[in-house]
């Protein structure tokens, strides 16, 4: 068992995004990073997902994560909330999965309950990048 269980690194992750802690964010990302959202938009890597964190701690600096409930099971830990921001293509319900591998996040996999594509709002041009390869 790893010292430091599913749970915890999930709420020092979460932690560290409320915070604006990019580099406590990093520090809690696995290399093979995978962010998943509502439409099955894919960030792949570790420097995608720094990105994406990066991109909303600074222009949505007054956006809030409040969660409602954490669950975890194995590797996976399970989390109602819900985004309060004063930009309405962010704001509302979601459910998000985590899993934690070895005490590093390797994945989030993001379900807006309007099926809003957070990644495809927030980081269109790397995901456009993603889908065509190197420029």
């Amino acid at each position: 068992m790893w010292t430091r269980g599913p749970l915890k690194v999930a709420k020092r992750f979460l932690a560290a995004i409320e915070a604006h802690d990019l580099t406590a964010c990093a520090a809690l990302m696995h290399v093979d990073f995978r962010y998943i959202d509502s439409h099955g938009n894919v960030l792949e890597g570790k420097s995608a997902g720094l990105q994406l964190f990066a991109l909303l701690m600074a222009s949505h600096g007054e956006s809030r994560l409040v969660v409602d409930s954490m669950s975890a099971f194995d590797d996976t830990v399970l989390i109602r909330a819900r985004v309060d921001s004063p930009d309405p293509r962010l704001a509302g319900d979601a459910l998000y999965k985590l899993k934690v591998e070895r005490g590093l996040v390797v994945e989030i996999q993001s379900n807006r309950f309007d099926t809003r594509p957070t990644a495809r709002l927030l980081l269109p041009e790397i995901l456009e990048r993603l889908k065509t390869g190197p420029a």
